[in-house]
């Protein structure tokens, strides 16, 4: 749910309070930047400024006011360009006892001049009805009425209608929400129209003896959705196709790589930033971050939505590339296209990327390039469609419903064992324009126990059996096994042995199974010396793509004191990996050896030193990364502060590469208030041109 209303840093406090009173701000901010690569230079001038006033206007009566200009222009070898941004809005905020009032207007005219090409104006209005009302022993009751449109010279005309009805209460031990949101959008240009409606349920009931030794929790949730798209008959619609899970991970190679949870990217909240900034170098951007999604078995996708925080400028936009892959085990990949078609869409913050019809489980974007001058941009959401023609009717609709139930209870029996007992019953069903596509019911079952029998002995056990049945899609069936024992013989000494095992069917037939067992230590060898080791052996039975993969890792970690203003770090892995079967030779060799070590000097408050080598020796190659940092604060009172930062990338495989990057930091403050900004960033690779970045930023908040 886009539950996202005009939520500033004030607003959830202003719904329950008529309070957070600030006086007038005014802030004003100029930049210089120049940018040369090879022949090829881009300066930039940017300047910005904000005003803010919130205060009492009466009894019950409050009111925000801000507004916000940004006119930056540009000018290269090609067009020269300006973008002049105002962003004015003004909240009011009424209160009379329970009951609170929020009525709010905001304006955003993005204005685009290019020479030799026709100007376009971008406006965003919008109009927000919300009301909060808390009564004294009855439920909560929130609602709002959201008007937006969209609309610019050329490109876009929209207009959209969001409303909210929200019922919330805590009674006790059970507490609950229900929600309705229904949001109405039609497109002027392409004379299309989207309808979407949700309703969502929870409830909770929680319940503890008076002993404290058992304690159990009810929760019941429920969530209806439907999407309706009207198109112009036999015109090609994006269908949503509603992802499982978010995921992403920062890695240099993809082939292999697992993706860790990342709930913001799905979260339908296209204002948060999910935590990814895939800007240029010099702006603190990141190369090489993997975001994906895990789908249902069976779902199609062919174009995938990266929805940004904030506009990014469209004569930077294509300076951006991106790889897809696919994977059905979230471990080994494989690449779709290693730069994707795509479109930015200004209007919508968004890249779209069109790539060949996949059915994968599980599908990700790589960001490859990004103009090392690009300013931050941040990742909000990550969304997946299917393309589909439209019928005779011009209608398509996909219905989309979940209905699950928790049970869980924990017995702590004596004092040195809890026992805890889970399960989920769900039940989900998708049917997209017509056609049923999902038709799963679920149940997973985990038993788990923890055993203290004495104070240097902790051991815990789980078994798991999750079951999905899908009279459309498949089935299947998942075994978790996992025991762990720790033990303490010395207050400085840690002993960890642990095994895992899973096994996954399909359809009945054995699909992956893989076990490992792994034996850790860590110590504390002298006051300053800080030591851990771990040796593992696992092995996974992948029978759906017919390879066997068996793997023995060696860690090992040295944190080191070596003076009070010098710690040192030394890191190894070492990974030896056999792969066979019939399809062993379609993925990568797995092998790989690490050495790390990071030296961290801090002679005095003012100075901190930081040096980090790794020597990594992949399948992708080998090479040495260096990186060195110094943040210096010249004067005691830190009105000057000083970073100067390298970093080496250096990779040996049947190309060599080598990539040097420099920066030079420095920040003047003249008084708490006013700040001088000077930034130098150097990127020098061996096959390519260099680039140099030259930023000066002066900002006042008054």
């Amino acid at each position: 749910m886009s539950m996202n209303p005009r939520v500033n840093s004030c607003a959830v406090a202003l719904l329950a309070v008529a309070g957070c009173i600030t006086p007038p701000t005014q802030t004003y901010r100029s930049t210089y930047q120049n940018v040369r690569t090879g022949n090829e230079e881009i300066t930039s001038w940017s300047n910005l400024a904000e005003f803010g006033v919130q205060e009492q206007a009466g009894p019950g009566l409050e009111y925000r006011l801000t507004d916000r200009i940004i006119d930056t222009q540009t000018r290269s070898s090609g067009p020269d360009t300006e973008t002049v941004l105002h962003q004015p809005s003004l909240d009011l905020i009424f209160t009379a006892g329970a009951l609170t009032w929020l009525q709010g207007y905001e304006l955003q005219e993005d204005r685009s001049l290019v020479d030799g090409a026709p100007d376009n104006e971008l406006q965003r209005r919008e109009m927000l009805h919300r009301f909060d009302w808390v009564p004294v022993g009855l439920p909560r009751l929130t609602g709002w009425v959201d008007f937006r449109t969209l609309e610019d010279d050329r490109f876009v005309d929209q207009e959209s209608v969001e409303t909210l009805v929200e019922v919330s209460e805590v009674r006790g031990p059970i507490e609950y929400i229900y929600s309705l949101e229904d949001e109405q959008t039609d497109d002027l240009l392409t004379d299309q129209e989207i309808d979407r409606r949700e309703h969502r349920f929870r409830a909770a009931y929680r319940e503890q003896s008076a002993d404290g030794r058992l304690s159990t929790t009810l929760s019941v949730f429920g969530e209806e959705r439907s999407v309706i798209t009207r198109s112009p008959t036999s015109t090609l619609a994006p269908t949503p196709v509603f992802p499982i899970a978010g995921l992403s991970v920062v890695d240099t190679t993809p082939q292999i790589s697992v993706l860790a949870p990342n709930a913001a990217l799905i979260d339908n909240d296209d204002t948060t930033s999910a935590g990814i900034d895939i800007g240029g170098f010099a702006s603190g951007g990141q190369l090489d971050v993997n975001m994906g999604v895990e789908l249902l078995p069976g779902s199609i996708v062919d174009t995938i939505d990266l929805v940004t925080v904030t506009p990014v400028d469209p004569l930077q936009a294509p300076d951006f590339n991106f790889s897809v892959w696919v994977s059905n085990d979230n471990n080994f990949w494989t690449l779709v296209t290693p730069s994707a078609l795509f479109v930015y869409e200004q209007a919508f913050r968004r890249f779209r990327l069109t790539i060949p019809q996949v059915t994968d489980q599980f599908v990700k974007i790589v960001n490859t390039t990004t103009s090392p001058a690009a300013p931050s941009v941040f990742v909000s959401e990550l969304r997946v469609f299917r393309t589909v023609l439209g019928p005779a009717s011009s209608k398509f609709e996909v219905e989309d419903s979940i209905r699950n139930a928790a049970w869980n209870v924990s017995w702590r029996m004596h004092d040195d064992f809890l026992l805890t007992y889970d399960i989920l019953l769900q039940a989900s069903e998708t049917e997209s324009g017509g056609n049923r596509t999902r038709d799963e019911t679920r149940v997973d079952n985990s038993l788990s126990a923890l055993w203290t029998p004495r104070e240097d002995v902790d051991v815990s056990a789980l078994g798991e059996l999750r079951k999905r049945n899908d009279s459309i899609q498949l089935d299947e069936e998942t075994v978790l096994v996992n025991g762990r024992t720790i033990y303490r013989p010395l207050d400085t000494l840690d002993i960890t042995l642990n095994y895992t095992r899973t096994d996954r069917k399909r359809e009945s037939q054995g699909d992956l199974s893989t076990w490992a067992t792994q034996l850790g230590a860590s110590a504390q060898l002298l006051e300053t010396l800080e030591a851990e080791v771990t040796a593992e052996v696992n092995s996974q039975d992948d029978e759906q793509n017919l390879r066997v993969i068996d793997r023995r890792v060696v860690t090992a970690s040295l944190l080191a004191e070596m003076t009070p203003e010098l710690e040192m770090i030394f890191g190894f892995r070492k990974e030896e990996s056999d792969v066979s079967g019939a399809n062993a030779g379609l993925i990568p060799n797995p092998s790989e050896d690490r050495y790390e070590m990071t030296a961290i000097y801090q002679p005095n408050d003012r100075v901190t030193a930081d040096a980090q080598l790794e020597w990594k020796d992949t399948f992708s190659g080998q090479g040495l990364d260096q990186r060195y940092r110094l943040d210096w604060l010249p004067f005691q009172d830190g009105a000057l502060n000083m970073q100067l930062n390298y970093d080496r990338i250096e990779t040996r495989s049947s190309v060599d590469e080598r990539i040097d990057s420099y920066q030079v930091l420095t920040r003047w403050s003249f008084d708490p208030n006013v700040l001088l900004e000077i930034n130098y960033a150097v990127q020098v690779p061996d096959r390519d041109d260099r680039t140099d970045i030259v930023t000066v930023a002066f900002r006042a908040t008054l």
